[in-house]
């Protein structure tokens, strides 16, 4: 559950890695209407290569077929929230298996990802990843 159509619940740490493993299955699946729910209008997504992309970018990456995520592993993670649940922030590392204009990437990241509360619920609004060495 990711709280939506709910005024009374807000972000807590297990609410937030939930978002996020919900993120990261509609991305495996090319899932892009629950994409659509799960990112906010005012996502600031700063790929590991640098670019910088928002909802509409990443919704087009992933219905054209350009962008398929094949695995997406998670590991170490901390989770804080902040104000009275308004802001989730997860850091942690995980490693991804892409397939890029028809070419497997393997990347190996460090990351923040960012869940804001809104009135559906939690909403992805942030992400910052760096490259890390293959550990």
């Amino acid at each position: 559950m990711t709280g939506r159509n709910s005024s009374e619940i807000k972000l807590t740490a297990q609410l937030v890695l939930a978002a996020e493993d919900a993120r990261y299955a509609a991305l495996i699946a090319g899932d892009v209407s629950e994409l659509n729910n799960l990112l906010g209008e005012d996502l600031v997504y700063h790929h590991s290569n640098g670019l910088v992309d928002n909802k509409a970018g990443i919704i087009s990456a992933i219905s054209s077929g350009m962008v398929s995520y094949l695995t997406m592993k998670r590991g170490k993670c901390d989770t804080r929230i902040y104000g009275s649940g308004e802001i989730g922030i997860i850091t942690g590392n995980a490693k991804y298996k892409v397939t890029v204009d028809k070419e497997e990437v393997f990347v190996s990241l460090s990351f923040h990802s960012i869940w804001a509360w809104r009135d559906k619920g939690a909403e992805f609004v942030s992400w910052q990843a760096t490259l890390t060495p293959e550990l």
